[in-house]
Formats: C-alpha cells, sequence, structure tokens
C-alpha cells in the first residue's frame, strides 16, 4: 500500500516537472508567437462555430446552417472558453495557444511507458522546441489538440495491453474518437488496434473493447451527419478521399 502511494507520488511529480519543462521549453516560442500571430481564415471558421455553439444555435455557421466538414471538438472547446473566460478573439487565441503547448505533455506519457522517464523527458524538449508550434504564426490549428488526444489515446492503449486494463482500453477508444472528431486525418490511427491484434493474440479482446469506446464517440456524430445533411460524414462529403488511402496504407505495411 505504501509502495502504491510513494508511486503515485512520484507519478504526478512527473507530470508536475514535465509541465514547467515544456512551458519554460515554450517560452521563446511563445514570445515570437505573441509579436506575429495572425488570425488566418481556418481559426476564424472555429471561433465562429465555437460562438454559435456557446450561443445555443447549436454546431453551425452562418445563417444557422450545419458544419459537417469536420468534427465539433474544436469548436466544444472554444465555447468552453467562451463561457468560461468570455468573448474576444485575443482571449481565445491566447488559451488555444497554451492549450496546444501542453501537448508535449501527452507525448511525455507515450515515451515514459514504453522508453523509461529519461527518454521522455528528452521527447518533450525536443518536441515542444522543435515541434509544430516553435514557428506557426496562425493563431491554433487542430493538429495540436489532435495530436494531444492521439498521444492519450496511444498511452492508454499501450497501458491496457501491459496491465491487462479493460478500462484503459475503453478510455482510449474514447480519446482515440475525440481525436478524429478534431481532424478526420486522425483516422489513420484506427488500424492500430487491429494491428495490435493481429501482432498480440493476447490483446484481441482489449482491442475490441478500444472499438467500442471508438464507436460511442463517432456513431452519434454520423448520425447527427446523416440527419442534417443526409449525407454520410467521410463518405458524401469527400474527406474519404486522402484519409482512406492513408489509412489503407498503413494496415498494407502493418500487414
Amino acid at each position: 500500500m505504501r509502495r502504491l502511494l510513494i508511486s503515485k507520488v512520484i507519478c504526478r511529480l512527473d507530470l508536475l516537472i514535465c509541465t514547467l519543462l515544456v512551458l519554460l521549453v515554450s517560452i521563446p516560442a511563445l514570445y515570437w508567437f505573441g509579436r506575429n500571430w495572425r488570425l488566418a481564415q481556418d481559426p476564424a471558421w472555429y471561433i465562429l462555430q465555437g460562438l454559435n455553439l456557446a450561443g445555443g444555435r447549436g454546431y453551425t455557421t452562418y445563417g444557422d446552417l450545419p458544419s459537417p466538414l469536420r468534427g465539433p471538438v474544436m469548436a466544444m472547446i472554444i465555447a468552453l472558453i467562451i463561457k468560461s473566460l468570455g468573448v474576444g478573439a485575443t482571449r481565445i487565441v491566447w488559451m488555444m495557444r497554451f492549450i496546444s503547448a501542453l501537448t508535449p505533455v501527452s507525448l511525455y506519457l507515450v515515451i515514459k511507458e514504453v522508453r523509461g522517464r529519461g527518454s521522455a523527458f528528452l521527447s518533450v524538449i525536443l518536441f515542444a522546441f522543435f515541434g509544430l508550434l516553435t514557428m506557426m504564426f496562425i493563431a491554433f490549428s487542430p493538429d495540436t489538440i489532435m495530436m494531444a488526444f492521439y498521444f492519450l489515446f496511444l498511452y492508454l492503449f499501450v497501458k491496457s495491453i501491459k496491465w491487462r486494463q479493460a478500462l484503459s482500453a475503453f478510455l482510449s477508444g474514447l480519446l482515440l474518437g475525440l481525436a478524429v472528431l478534431t481532424k478526420e486525418t486522425s483516422m489513420v490511427a484506427l488500424s492500430i488496434p487491429f494491428i495490435a491484434f493481429i501482432l498480440m493474440p493476447n490483446s484481441g479482446l482489449l482491442s475490441f473493447v478500444c472499438y467500442g469506446g471508438l464507436s460511442l464517440v463517432l456513431l452519434p456524430w454520423w448520425v447527427w451527419v446523416y440527419i442534417k445533411t443526409h449525407e454520410i460524414y467521410l463518405i458524401n462529403l469527400g474527406q474519404i478521399n486522402i484519409s482512406s488511402q492513408i489509412f489503407l496504407l498503413s494496415l498494407g505495411v502493418a500487414l
């Protein structure tokens, strides 16, 4: 019992150190961003969706038209920011930037689980200093939020196999679903539980549990899109063209 308590304390201390390290390494990038950021078309679009969602108009754009081309996660995060901090483009942009800056913390969890604490800290430093956000002047990008969900999915899925935890597998599926609803290109990761099932037969049940969590997140969205547009998300709306090719390529390489 005492050993378990000490282990939890060390784990939380590691996360605190990792978070402080990420913020410290990110200072040059954040300083540069503060002097150069621009509200490009895509961030402005997400802010509009978040404003409508926070204002009770649902997941819509102009004229209450539904917005089915991409999942609603970015709009939901922005709506939460607006509800908590109020309306203001600068406020929203900086909050999204700080959230994105913590993406390396999720990477730390993955690397620590498979390679240990030293490799994890090194990966975090490299990712925070040389990663996507280092010289990106666009206000914010869904890619950084998607990567956070993706890394957390990997962490929990690896943990579920390592410790035979069905709950971790289920939660990993939920996070993978959120990654897909943040940016559809993350559907390439849908092959990971299947690859684990092929390469590690003892993980078969956990892979199915993961897909169960994934379905719980994605199916309501598919139904909503069909009700609103009478089209099938990713198929009739055109996003499947690139994503499916990458998915099939990754699956083919694994097999």
